[in-house]
């Protein structure tokens, strides 16, 4: 691809997000927010209760397998000693298991997200093509759940596809610390990518493209999906707020910028 097209369409993609969210508060589509706050609020709830249940378990496990390992013994100094480290060591993995389970967490949520509200992205992206063009797109309930069931299968795709550069490059990391660094931020690239990939798809769909088609468009338009998805990535990334507007914002930028290349203004 042309470096030079890749760095406009990238410019397109990160403007198309202040171009949404004027499109949102003139149209009077800001309603659609609520979609996402309905679903933030239950995803707290469960993750609280799940992950407490979750270390309540590993707790109770550990004390099964560990707590034994403090003996009575003649030599109170290394008792007290076997004590101290048996107790941190509950301690230490508790927590760096918690860590590793919100980080968990917050990256199946945004794919969780992206599920549960497709739906409301599905009708509010043909809705923002409608305001633009004047087309009108007359509800077919069958062929809104195709789209929506399409939007599912690709998100999850595209979560499948991003666990396993996760579980890869961590797993190479873990061996090669040095490469700490250049994971995060090859992560942080694909995880953009899958994002706009999603957002970008729901026009994809309403132009009648296969998900073979759509892959092949949205593979030749990098610069527009990564542009679209690094915004969405530093949104989503601030708590509860991003979670919100995230997602509505996104997939509006997504359908304007589409239309701004079919138009040829790129």
């Amino acid at each position: 691809m042309n470096f030079q097209l890749l760095l406009k369409e990238l410019f397109v993609g990160v403007r198309s997000y202040k171009n949404a969210l004027d499109f949102i508060f003139k149209n009077k589509l800001a309603v659609y927010y609520l979609a996402p706050l309905l679903v933030a609020f239950l995803f707290i709830i469960v993750s609280i209760f799940g992950i407490s249940i979750f270390t309540d378990w590993l707790d109770s496990l550990y004390q099964a397998w560990f707590g034994i390992t403090v003996k009575d013994t003649s030599f109170e100094l290394l008792t007290e000693y076997k004590e101290f480290f048996s107790g941190a060591g509950k301690v230490m993995i508790t927590i760096l298991l918690k860590i590793l389970m919100y980080f968990l967490v917050f990256r199946v949520n945004k794919y969780v997200t992206l599920i549960i509200l497709s739906p409301v992205l599905a009708y509010l992206s043909e809705k923002v093509d409608q305001i633009q063009t004047g087309k009108d797109y007359p509800f077919n309930s069958v062929q809104f759940l195709k789209d929506v069931w399409r939007g599912v299968l690709l998100a999850l795709r595209n979560m499948i596809i991003e666990f396993t550069w996760v579980i890869g490059l961590w797993g190479a990391t873990f061996f090669i610390p040095i490469l700490l660094p250049f994971t995060a931020i090859i992560l942080f690239v694909v995880s953009a990518y899958y994002y706009g990939f999603s957002m970008i798809d729901y026009s994809s769909e309403r132009r009648k493209l296969s998900i073979k088609e759509s892959i092949h468009f949205i593979r030749k338009r990098k610069g527009l999906t990564l542009g679209n998805g690094v915004i969405y990535q530093l949104l989503v990334s601030i708590p509860f707020f991003g979670a919100i507007v995230a997602p509505i914002t996104a997939v509006v930028a997504a359908t304007l910028s589409v239309h701004e290349i079919k138009e040829g203004h790129l």
